[in-house]
């Protein structure tokens, strides 16, 4: 005679064993489950009906969300941080604007002695003055010669000073003093 001996053990796969063969109860030490699971002859189905924790204790309190409290703090927080900025972002605009003309004004300046430079007698080079508009600022290129062309002794360099003015508030923006090779009067 032999004897069969069944063994059914106390859990599978994090469950313990009811009653019935098919329930299959939620261990109370596994803390991953999510829902009990029935399981029948070869497959499992979840259910939510049988003691089922309700969604609220799945969760904890900073896994919820925001709530209109916390958003209304931040969107107040991130205002100040803004009007506190604000101020920045108009001295950096000024800024710009300011740093436009100036290089502008450079330019006017390094043209004037690239044309100076292009011209191989002294009578060429003469004083004159050209109303330019850049960057919505108008300026005033002048140009002077230092001293009058010589009679002999050529070749020679002669002075030759460049200014750039705004005209709105005859401020000088740029100004340029170089010698200008010349071959001939």
């Amino acid at each position: 005679m032999s004897v069969l001996v069944i063994v059914i053990p106390k859990t599978i796969h994090g469950y313990s064993v009811a009653s019935a063969p098919h329930r299959l109860v939620p261990d109370p030490k596994d803390r991953d489950f999510r829902y009990p699971q029935y399981c029948k002859v070869g497959r499992c189905i979840v259910s939510e009906s049988v003691a089922s924790p309700s969604p609220r204790k799945l969760h904890s309190r900073d896994e919820r969300g925001f709530g209109l409290i916390e958003i209304v703090v931040t969107m107040f927080l991130l205002m100040i941080v803004s009007v506190a900025l604000l101020p920045l972002l108009v001295q950096g605009l000024k800024l710009s604007a300011v740093n436009a003309t100036l290089t502008a004004a450079g330019q006017l300046a390094s043209g004037q002695i690239e044309l100076l430079r292009s011209q191989s007698l002294c009578s060429a080079i003469t004083p004159t003055s050209t109303t330019t508009t850049a960057s919505g600022v108008t300026l005033l290129v002048s140009r002077a010669v230092s001293s009058s062309c010589p009679t002999s002794g050529y070749p020679t360099t002669v002075p030759v000073s460049i200014t750039v003015t705004r005209t709105d508030t005859s401020v000088v923006v740029a100004s340029a003093n170089t010698l200008i090779f010349v071959t001939g009067r």
